[in-house]
């Protein structure tokens, strides 16, 4: 199935969503569900009272819930204030812009969310589109140094360009662990692990 794309939300079915923070999500503990993605969460109005699950965060295992609203139109997605807390030691700065009245900056992280199975639990992860950015742009670069002695040469060498676009989308659908090994280097390694993950094609670029 396609993507799907609703409001600030992108859905890769069959388990994987994510979400463009914006204000509402720093400041009042949740976000708005649009009705186009309420399958992917296994929400129907037909459903009384609260759907519960638990976002799986830095090692804990923290409660949400789904609540639909009085008119019975729309769903909101609430985390518990353990939750809240671990998203302002992660974004101070978010934060302080808001509480200074100032508005978000343009570059804001994607909050990523792994379903789990049918437990209700997803695993979160926080996307930094401006260091993936960063990352494609400050590639390596072949280049050729003059020599102290002996003849000079030159050597010229294929640079394949790549899209941060593309790095980017790849990390929203596959997640920030290694394929292979599991690792995490955010989780490892903290701030300065964080959303650090080598891309690769399965058909290396030389070969197209």
């Amino acid at each position: 199935m396609d993507e799907i794309t609703a409001y600030s939300w992108t859905v890769y079915p069959p388990d994987v969503a994510v979400k463009r923070r914006d204000k509402s999500a720093f400041v009042h503990h949740g976000t708005g569900v649009p009705q186009e993605i309420w399958d992917f969460f296994g929400l129907s109005v037909n459903q009384p009272g609260k759907k519960e699950g638990h976002l799986l965060f830095k090692g804990g295992r923290l409660p949400f819930h789904f609540q639909l609203n009085v008119t019975g139109s729309r769903f909101r997605l609430f985390w518990m204030s353990d939750f809240e807390k671990e998203i302002r030691r992660q974004f101070p700065q978010h934060y302080a812009q808001i509480e200074s009245g100032s508005k978000l900056p343009e570059e804001v992280p994607l909050l990523r969310l792994q379903k789990l199975g049918d437990s209700g639990d997803f695993q979160v992860d926080f996307i930094f589109p401006q260091i993936v950015q960063a990352d494609s742009d400050n590639q390596d670069e072949d280049s050729f140094e003059p020599k102290p002695e002996g003849m000079g040469k030159r050597y010229w060498s294929t640079r394949y360009e790549r899209n941060p676009e593309n790095r980017r989308r790849a990390m929203e659908i596959h997640g920030l662990d290694f394929a292979v090994c599991g690792l995490n280097f955010g989780k490892v390694y903290g701030e300065l692990g964080e959303n650090f993950i080598e891309v690769h094609h399965k058909k290396p670029l030389a070969g197209h």
